[in-house]
């Protein structure tokens, strides 16, 4: 009977637990143009860091491919380096910002990874501040960095 009760306490805070982190995320109304509508799930978008794009190259959305060079889709900030070597690329300031837009592309190509900016508008921000500043990579890197570190779906 003790095991078979603390079995039961078990799945019960197991089932607490989860019911509390999904109803969490729920919200009950929502006002639109001042009419309430029924409830709907909060959800927060989900992104892959340049370590999981760096290691997982049969999951890289088309027309990408690590072997292509870095400059077919962004300024020509790293001579002859495809997209595999700035995310392998050492190092902050220029080479950071690099790897995080190389995964923020790749987020933003991923029909199954709901992402802050589209292809066009990563390309654009990094095509903005190259050449630039150390300061003005660092803030763009942290800005892409920021959204590349959510909860990957794949």
């Amino acid at each position: 009977m003790t095991r078979r009760f603390a079995f039961i306490l078990l799945a019960a805070a197991a089932m607490s637990f989860l019911i509390g982190r999904t109803l969490a995320n729920f919200t009950n109304t929502r006002t639109v143009e001042g009419e309430v509508t029924a409830g709907f799930w909060d959800v927060e978008p989900e992104d892959c860091s340049h370590g999981y794009w760096k290691n997982h190259l049969d999951r890289w959305p088309s027309p990408y491919e690590p072997d292509d060079l870095f400059s077919v889709y962004f300024a020509d900030a790293f001579p002859g380096m495809t997209l595999l070597d700035v995310l392998e690329a050492q190092g902050g300031h220029l080479d950071a910002l690099g790897r995080e837009s190389v995964a923020a592309v790749l987020n933003a190509a991923d029909p199954d990874v709901e992402y802050a900016f589209t292809e066009e508008e990563v390309k654009a921000m990094f095509d903005t501040v190259f050449p630039g500043a150390d300061g003005d990579y660092d803030t763009m890197k942290d800005q892409l960095e920021a959204e590349n570190q959510k909860d990957c779906p794949l």
